[in-house]
């Protein structure tokens, strides 16, 4: 375990630090404008790769059972051909997408980008739909450091070629898009024999078989449930802001979304790792395991995520000037960076609930939670519409992952009897920690009155982070006392 998490923590942090490192130069490159453009289409990219049907999730908890019955090799192959008839029909919403980004944004294209390629977007989007499923795979076939080494080197020609695409050529958006298109068809080709090897015997054995689906029916179609809610949670902001405050402002707003999301390169391989024996612990009913490693896991989310990060909350335009080496340029992205990271935080724990229900065979619990999540954020960014104030769509983003929180902490007891909201109590205590910290280090630097970058961003990091670490050091001995 110890192993897997470290090479996960590192080679997550790493790839996931590569988009953080280039997204800076691709907006001074492109514009705020065009830049806005890209992450809309990022947006989109992330819909897509919700929409097929819950497969890429259950692959991922078949291959993590111990118990499990089937070949592997059949699971796979059952479930790779089920993907690529999905896939088929993700063409035809490329190909509508296509249609949506050519008709139906003309005045921002022909604003942004004259030589912009409507096929350049719909080939990026069809390439980038397998990569979910085969990531999941290679988890569940506890192939994370494999994983992590291929996103690498994907992420380095993905990022660092596109970067040089734009600045040394007239290509444009477009060209970046071909050549991600191009790294994503290669990524695709090297899991796949990966799995071939290590995973499913060569598939020598393996064969399609209806009743492998016929048995996961109701679970694949929960998750396909979660998976659509979940997309249009995480993406609708995307889609809805920029015709509330324009692509330009849209673009400062996707560059602090980015900053705030980074949070979760260091979250999901954490939650990843743990996992399995999530799995394992609720099959076997160990409730004492489960607790553990449940804690355990919070703990470590609440040391290497949520401490560090609640620096930007206090601290937004030090945090932008460490990351792109300026701060005067960055408009109102700096106004909207606290609340986004606010609910990243509440989103880090209702990610890490999610997994727990996910591995306890519940996932209508999340689905319910993820429609009501869903009818939450509808209500809040339609009356910031009509008001026309952004700032309470940010607000309403808070309120969402909260509801969420809460909701799934309701829903424990139903997948063992002794679990509550007191799972909860230790990660509870260490942000109560974490905030009342962030709020100190801000009085301190206001009475001394300073204005030194370094001072601005050491102060806060080090209460914060001193604080958190002393305190999730005395919960995490009394945590592995857990007796069963």
């Amino acid at each position: 375990m110890r192993k897997v998490l470290a090479f996960n923590l590192t080679g997550r942090v790493i790839n996931g630090l590569l988009p953080l490192y280039f997204l800076p130069g691709f907006f001074f490159l492109l514009g705020p404008e065009s830049f806005g453009f890209y992450c809309l289409l990022l947006s989109v990219q992330a819909i897509l790769g919700f929409l097929d049907i819950g497969i890429s999730s259950t692959v991922t908890r078949e291959f993590s059972r111990k118990m499990i019955i089937e070949n592997k090799a059949s699971i796979l192959t059952t479930f790779e051909r089920l993907h690529m008839i999905v896939g088929a029909c993700v063409v035809v919403v490329s190909i509508t997408t296509i249609a949506f980004i050519e008709n139906f944004l003309p005045l921002s294209l022909s604003k942004i980008d004259d030589g912009i390629s409507p096929l350049a977007c719909g080939i990026f989007l069809i390439t980038s739909w397998p990569l979910p499923f085969y990531s999941g795979a290679l988890i569940g076939g506890e192939l994370q450091i494999h994983l992590n080494i291929i996103n690498f080197f994907s992420g380095v020609s993905r990022y660092g070629l596109g970067y040089l695409i734009l600045s040394m050529t007239e290509y444009g958006i477009s060209g970046l898009l071909y050549w991600q298109a191009i790294t994503f068809i290669a990524t695709v080709i090297t899991m796949r024999s990966l799995l071939v090897r290590h995973v499913a015997d060569g598939l020598v054995k393996g064969r399609f078989s209806l009743d492998i689906i016929r048995i996961r029916r109701q679970y694949i179609m929960n998750l396909f449930g979660i998976s659509l809610i979940g997309a249009s949670l995480s993406q609708l902001d995307k889609i809805i802001l920029p015709a509330l405050i324009g692509l330009e402002s849209f673009g400062f707003y996707s560059l602090a979304a980015a900053l705030a999301a980074a949070l979760m390169v260091t979250t999901h391989p954490i939650i990843s790792t743990y996992f399995p024996r999530f799995v394992q612990a609720l099959e076997t009913r160990d409730t004492s395991t489960i607790e553990k490693s449940f804690k355990s896991c919070a703990l470590a989310l609440s040391i290497l995520v949520l401490a560090p990060s609640t620096v930007a909350i206090v601290q937004p335009a030090a945090a932008f000037r460490l990351w792109t080496g300026r701060v005067e340029d960055m408009g109102v992205a700096v106004a909207f960076l606290p609340l986004l990271t606010l609910a990243a935080h509440a989103g880090i724990f209702t990610a890490l609930l999610q997994s727990l229900h996910t591995a306890g065979g519940k996932p209508h619990h999340v689905l319910v939670t993820n429609v009501t999540q869903f009818v939450a954020l509808l209500a809040g960014f339609s009356l910031a519409y009509i008001l026309k104030e952004s700032r309470l769509a940010i607000w309403t983003l808070l309120v969402v992952q909260i509801t969420g929180l809460i909701m799934l902490i309701y829903f424990l007891p139903t997948i063992k009897r002794e679990l509550s909201w007191r799972i909860l109590n230790y990660p509870l205590i260490v942000a109560s920690v974490a905030y009342v910290s962030a709020a100190f280090s801000g009085y301190l630097i206001e009475q001394v009155e300073l204005t030194n970058f370094v001072g601005l961003l050491g102060v806060p990091l080090v209460l914060i982070v001193t604080s958190v670490t002393l305190v999730s050091s005395v919960l995490w001995a009394k945590t592995v006392r857990l007796k069963s």
